[in-house]
């Protein structure tokens, strides 16, 4: 991403109300919570659409390829040089698998 981007991505961390909030945030970030409902994604019925970023150094795209494997009812599409942020590194490739999912 550029650095604009970056510095308006981060922006909001910064200082001491924003720094709390992410220290905050990153202390809530715990797998119990999401432990706890993963034994019902096989029972989701809807139409779920996972997209990932090939590169995404937080979340690795193989989280992404079990997430997919546990939902029945999803699509799975990993984006090539993208990394957590698909929105900032590869919004053409992510709007277009939004319009033809929801078409």
């Amino acid at each position: 991403m550029t650095a604009e981007t970056l510095t308006g991505v981060i922006k909001p961390w910064l200082g001491p109300v924003g720094q709390s909030a992410f220290y905050r945030q990153i202390g809530q970030a715990d797998q119990h919570f999401t432990g706890e409902i993963e034994s019902k994604y096989g029972s989701i019925t809807r139409s779920v659409l996972i997209l990932w970023g090939e590169r995404d150094e937080w979340i690795p795209v193989t989280k992404g390829r079990q997430l997919h494997a546990a939902i029945p009812t999803s699509e799975f599409y990993s984006i090539p040089d993208a990394g957590h942020l698909v929105l900032e590194d590869a919004p053409a490739m992510l709007v277009s698998h939004l319009i033809k999912f929801l078409a």
